[in-house]
């Protein structure tokens, strides 16, 4: 899971000094990445055919 690690890159790319050049590059980045975390995190629950609807929808109702 390499895209937690990119992820992790760009946030922290703006967490110590951020200006505003950076942050606009890196919050497009950083949505680029959640989009690959998401995706790679839904595909590993149905290869282990986990069914993540129902604990989502439970976390939602509380």
């Amino acid at each position: 899971m390499t895209e937690v690690g990119e992820l992790a890159k760009e946030i922290l790319s703006i967490s110590f000094h951020p200006t505003e050049g950076k942050v606009g590059l890196a919050k497009e980045n950083i949505g680029l990445e959640l989009c690959d975390v998401i995706y790679n995190v839904l595909d590993l629950a149905n290869r282990l055919d986990i069914d993540w609807r129902r604990p989502i929808g439970k976390n939602m109702g509380k």
